[in-house]
């Protein structure tokens, strides 16, 4: 897709309180697939459209910045500050661009860093955040909670370079909590452990030093400003933020995930049927939220130097037909006429594995353009990016060489 240029700043206002694609949006991204493998159009600054906005005022007053000299980085990046991850769900880009329930993220698309062609790595939830985490999802496809990843994570290799690391997780009751698979535990719950990666690891969650890293979203806040935040920040949001859905509180598209296209659908046309609603409620609240705590963290005193904040979805929407979601990496493997149990549904599945095509954005102090990549790439080459910019040892899938770059494009 090409990188969208908005010259005079005003047009990005237009576009931001008055952008409604209907059903000219489709046609609007299928014409924009042909481009080089990366361009940079640093003919605007993104930082500058989110202040004309009223939404970004840079602190008069920044936090003191860490001392990164014993820090030796590879691949000729140099140390985040801070870097700041947000999870999202269960959405691809074929509902995500153009959606005029997204304004703020599809202002973020056209005006910072966007990987065009990145992939989850597979389905469900819980292996993607694994595999982000620790590079790989070590055959895993499955969400349950009663699973122990007992790999070495990220949060291990910083803190072997004297690196801090937390795990916000908004509406989790208090730090570390991993007494049930949801909170509350009944039909209201907001709160997923499968959301929240660390919390599956067992050399963090058996220790309550280390699970005291996995506190509630609130504490972000205050670390931002305390100048307390960490060198890495994994942000959780609850299902009612993520997109993700599915409790009487926010609910999801009740045909999840038997219903081929149903959030394509939904996107496509202006039904008003109740799915419809929930799935548009979803996709606002996921763009409030990021509205909300972006413009937080970089008005905040921590965001300093060289800091980032991405935000990426883990998987693409798993209710699609298979060739929506068939590729996952340079060489996903192929699983035969498989049949599939989910949610108390079983379904074939015939086709590539993969997580599915999604929206990866790059907000950077340093570098605040619309940079555009058409590279392919996944959860393990963010990965890498994060090991190579603090000089850790590769984990997992990262190790290759081959197939697994660094983001050059947004951090070169």
């Amino acid at each position: 897709m090409k990188p969208f240029v908005f010259v005079l700043t005003v047009v990005a206002l237009f576009q931001i309180c008055f952008y409604a694609p209907a059903s000219g949006s489709r046609h609007w991204r299928q014409q924009n697939t042909t481009q080089p493998n990366a361009s940079k159009a640093p003919l605007e600054n993104g930082t500058q459209v989110l202040q004309q906005m009223g939404i970004y005022s840079e602190s008069k007053f920044h936090c003191p910045r860490r001392d990164f000299s014993h820090i030796q980085s590879k691949e000729g990046l140099k140390p985040f500050d801070h870097v700041f991850i947000f999870m999202m769900e269960n959405s691809g880009n074929d509902v995500i661009l153009g959606n005029e329930n997204m304004p703020f993220i599809n202002l973020l698309i056209q005006h910072f860093g966007f990987a065009a062609e990145y992939y989850g790595i597979t389905h469900t939830s819980l292996p993607n955040y694994i595999a982000l985490t620790s590079g790989s999802n070590w055959w895993s496809h499955n969400d349950s909670t009663k699973q122990i990843f007992d790999h070495t994570c990220i949060a291990d290799k910083l803190e072997e370079k004297g690196l801090r690391w937390k795990n916000y997780a908004q509406s989790i009751p208090y730090a570390g909590y991993k007494g049930s698979s949801a909170y509350p535990q009944n039909s209201s719950f907001v709160w997923l452990q499968e959301h929240v990666p660390f919390l599956f690891y067992p050399q963090i969650f058996l220790d309550p030093a280390r699970a005291a890293n996995i506190p509630p979203l609130e504490e972000l806040e205050q670390d931002l400003y305390s100048c307390n935040v960490p060198e890495y920040v994994f942000i959780s949001p609850d299902i009612c933020h993520d997109m993700h859905g599915g409790s009487d509180v926010c609910p999801a598209v009740t045909e999840y995930p038997n219903t081929p296209k149903k959030l394509a659908y939904c996107y496509n046309t202006k039904n008003n049927s109740r799915n419809c609603i929930n799935i548009n409620n979803l996709w606002k609240k996921g763009d409030e939220f990021l509205r909300e705590w972006i413009p937080k963290i970089m008005n905040s005193p921590s965001w300093t130097g060289n800091s980032v904040i991405i935000v990426t979805w883990d998987e693409a929407n798993y209710n699609e037909e298979l060739d929506v979601f068939t590729e996952g990496g340079p060489d996903t493997a192929y699983i035969y006429s498989t049949n599939f149990s989910f949610a108390d549904h079983s379904f074939l599945i015939d086709g590539y594995y993969g997580g599915g095509q999604v929206p990866l954005i790059v907000i950077s102090k340093e570098k605040p353009y619309h940079i555009v990549t058409h590279a392919k790439y996944n959860h393990y080459n963010l990965l890498k990016s994060i090991e190579a910019s603090y000089g850790l040892d590769y984990l997992g899938y990262t190790s290759d060489d081959r197939q697994v770059k660094v983001l050059h494009e947004f951090f070169g």
